[in-house]
């Protein structure tokens, strides 16, 4: 054979060697080169984002036990801050979620890791995902396996999210636009599913289209409760077993394919506690309390209707109970709160509420702060509350009703001289002395009423002494009293202090823990119950 052409033949088989170890490696990432070019120039552009989004990994996601170090990489490398709204665009690597318009939000990013996690994804799976949203999750899935469907209901973010993707050069993924709940049987089975919305049950369409021995993650329960991430799985031999993960808050799965967009109202701006300028649609239709005060002061005047959304802890007036309910006083859920569309949410200013009065801003969402730290504060909250929501006129008469109650009681306190005022103790809880010093709510109703706090001289909450208690010789003591409790019960157990003369001359009282503790308008009947106490009725 001539020299030069079996030269020629050697390198020709060389090239192909060569050409099918790279065509190989470029295959592994599934047709990811020119992506990978689109992407590599889009952190060029957008190089700061780099070191907040390696600490995200690090703080909010590693630190809390993602472990896969497929999603980890995964998660350093897609540019979240893509996929949130130009304006929130400060948000895109924060711990919570960000609303993406339509009544949808993108969710945390410690829930997406840990979601992709449980699917245990392989680079050879097929996947299916549910709710597209803004793209994020399947573009994080995409950096794992060769094939990623998704589908959206929402028209607008589903045609939004196709442009995004093509845009960041995501090759493998597809979208649909479409009835999540049934899944896409055309591309059945598939390896994993996930949903990344609430679903009140597990859809069967989905079960069915997961291949045997696949997974599928979902958020299942009442779209405006606590739902349980829920993991699904289908054994070789066709069975299914569910496992309850984590309790979890997810905006529902949308049915529908047409959302409905409020009309525009009147906009007016109110300064609130925090002398802040809030701006709000007038008056304000859909609104959620973030503490049991303020949603007892909302229904008092006359929002029954306008509430949609309060806390696990708003117990009263029964109605409340009805209500969706968005978290716990101390843990809100801010998806929750979103998927509600509050045209105003109202917030105490003390207490937990500080982080969520500054993310609810942050997110678009008008926040009136309110701090009513006594009784007069509370009649000047409620008629507050009723300038701003429009209840003026409705309002007029509750509001006037309870400051009559309060001047009568003022009117009768005064007329008590000071040398004949009785010295209270107030017990939050008698097992351990709890008590309450100046500066704070119970103070103000037991000096209101005409009590001396024993407490007095200290600030705020804190444990009293025996011998203290013992020395400063009360002459009524008053205790919470629990739901659960009976009046009796912690009569009784004060009687191990015989010294007292609070216990000796039968001066012990209990009050509804509530009407005392919350500032609302339940502590004008505690007012007018302590000033029977301490001198009759």
């Amino acid at each position: 054979m001539n020299p030069v052409k079996r030269i020629s033949i050697v390198t020709f088989a060389i090239l192909i060697m060569v050409s099918w170890i790279i065509w190989d490696i470029s295959w592994s990432d599934t047709i990811r080169p020119l992506r990978s070019l689109v992407n590599s120039q889009q952190e060029k552009k957008d190089k700061k984002y780099g070191a907040i989004r390696l600490k995200m990994v690090e703080e909010q996601i590693k630190n809390r036990g993602v472990k896969n170090e497929e999603v980890l990489k995964a998660m350093r490398f897609v540019p979240r801050h893509e996929f949130v709204p130009t304006n929130l665009i400060y948000q895109a690597y924060e711990d919570h979620p960000v609303p993406i318009g339509y009544n949808q939000t993108i969710s945390q990013p410690y829930i997406v890791a840990y979601m992709t996690e449980m699917l245990e994804p392989k680079k050879e799976d097929k996947v299916l995902e549910v709710g597209t949203g803004s793209g994020y999750q399947a573009a994080v899935l995409a950096e794992i396996v060769d094939k990623v469907d998704t589908i959206e209901i929402i028209p607008e973010l589903g045609e939004q999210a196709k442009e995004r993707l093509k845009r960041l050069g995501y090759k493998n993924i597809e979208v649909k636009i479409e009835d999540g709940y049934n899944g896409w049987e055309e591309h059945a089975p598939y390896d994993a599913i996930i949903v990344t919305a609430a679903a009140e049950h597990i859809p069967p369409p989905l079960v069915k289209q997961l291949k045997q021995g696949g997974k599928m993650c979902i958020p299942v329960g009442s779209p405006f409760f606590v739902q349980d991430l829920t993991l699904v799985e289908k054994k070789m031999d066709g069975k299914i077993v569910t496992r309850k993960i984590l309790p979890v808050r997810f905006v529902p799965l949308v049915r529908k394919k047409t959302e409905q967009i409020p009309e525009e109202t009147e906009k007016k701006i109110f300064k609130d506690f925090l002398n802040r300028e809030v701006t709000i649609n007038y008056p304000p239709k859909r609104i959620i309390s973030i503490a049991p005060s303020i949603t007892e002061m909302l229904f008092a005047i006359g929002l029954d209707e306008e509430i949609v959304g309060v806390t696990e802890y708003c117990d009263y007036p029964p109605k409340a109970k009805e209500k969706t309910k968005v978290g716990g006083y101390y843990t809100p859920s801010l998806e929750m709160i979103i998927s509600l569309k509050p045209d105003l949410v109202v917030a105490a200013a003390e207490g937990p509420n500080e982080s969520n009065i500054e993310k609810l801003t942050k997110l678009g969402v008008p926040c009136f702060v309110i701090n009513p730290r006594t009784v007069d504060e509370i009649i000047e909250t409620m008629n507050t509350l009723a300038q701003v929501t429009g209840k003026e006129v409705i309002a007029k008469e509750t509001i006037a009703k309870n400051k009559e109650r309060v001047d009568r009681v003022d009117k009768r306190v005064k007329s008590i001289p000071m040398g004949k005022r009785l010295k209270v103790f107030y017990a939050l809880d008698h097992t351990d002395l709890y008590t309450t010093g100046k500066n704070t709510f119970a103070n103000d109703l037991i000096v209101r009423s005409g009590g001396i706090n024993i407490a007095g001289d200290a600030n705020g909450w804190f444990k009293y002494s025996l011998e203290s208690l013992i020395l400063k010789n009360p002459d009524v003591i008053i205790t919470s009293r629990m739901e659960n409790q009976k009046h009796e019960d912690i009569v009784a157990m004060w009687q191990k202090y015989k010294k007292l003369p609070a216990v000796t001359g039968n001066r012990l009282y209990t009050i509804e823990v509530n009407w005392l503790n919350r500032p609302g308008p339940r502590a004008i009947d505690a007012l007018e119950k302590m000033v029977e106490f301490l001198y009759g009725k």
